[in-house]
């Protein structure tokens, strides 16, 4: 295990269907890409996707001063069938979508973003993108 990343087990609770709607945690991976107390945390949680094969989930959450906020849920992210599911790849993958910022992509790649998506974008995005490419893909000598 790495610094700042946890390991979890599977949760889950019977809905008023009877269906299940477990949750495997594949992995919880914590970023901090300011200096303590200068700014926010995130984290990223993966989990599957019950009854997919190809797709997993993620969801990403700001905490700052003791109040946690999710900016981003989903269960669409079909990683590289190069790279295992919880592998420093696949973090990297997923968050180089979510921390895209203006002028990375189209402007319409933003039209669908919330109030919140929008205030992550336009103050952290950046920050955590460079975060995220120091731990997880640079490389020495490059």
């Amino acid at each position: 295990m790495k610094h700042g990343e946890v390991w979890t087990h599977s949760v889950g609770l019977i809905d008023v269907r009877g269906q299940s709607n477990m949750k495997i945690k594949i992995r919880l991976v914590r970023f901090r890409p300011y200096r303590k107390g200068q700014g926010p945390t995130f984290s990223l949680a993966l989990c599957e996707v019950p009854g997919q094969s190809e797709r997993i989930g993620y969801t990403l959450r700001q905490h700052d001063r003791g109040k946690t906020a999710v900016i981003f849920d989903g269960r669409d992210f079909r990683p590289s069938p190069s790279h295992a599911w919880d592998s420093d790849e696949t973090v990297a993958a997923i968050m180089g979508f979510l921390t895209l910022c203006l002028g990375d992509t189209d402007r319409e790649y933003f039209d669908r973003y919330t109030a919140e998506q929008i205030a992550f974008r336009d103050a952290h995005a950046e920050i955590l993108a460079c975060e995220v490419y120091s731990r997880f893909e640079a490389k020495e000598g490059e």
